[in-house]
């Protein structure tokens, strides 16, 4: 799922000597790395909703969204998390937990 973005991040890091190890110091700088670059994203999706979308918007959008990518796969390698594993631990938790919705109705609008 993420193995290849996850390789290439690594890679770079490697290459540019950047913090790769998993330690908690590094783990609280990607974290807040990740938190502010998305908030960058949100900044950018605020202006779309206020202004429409524009093909600079959307550029930006694009870009901001592959940061939040980059810095959430420093996070996860920083905490040591196996995200492929808990991804498909959490569907599969998540499909017994609503298997009881399946023959519902969807749900109505507000």
């Amino acid at each position: 799922m993420l193995s290849k973005p996850a390789k290439v991040v690594a890679d770079f890091n490697q290459e540019f000597n950047l913090p790769t190890e998993k330690s908690f110091e590094n783990m609280k700088f990607y974290t807040l790395e990740l938190a502010g670059e998305v908030g960058e994203l949100a900044n950018i999706v605020k202006k779309i909703w206020r202004s429409g979308q524009s093909e600079e918007l959307k550029e930006r959008l694009t870009e901001e969204a592959a940061d939040v990518l980059i810095s959430y796969l420093l996070f996860l390698n920083a905490s040591d998390i196996d995200i492929e594993t808990a991804f498909e631990d959490k569907i599969r938790k998540l499909r017994d937990k609503f298997a009881h919705r399946k023959n519902m109705e969807p749900m109505k609008e507000w």
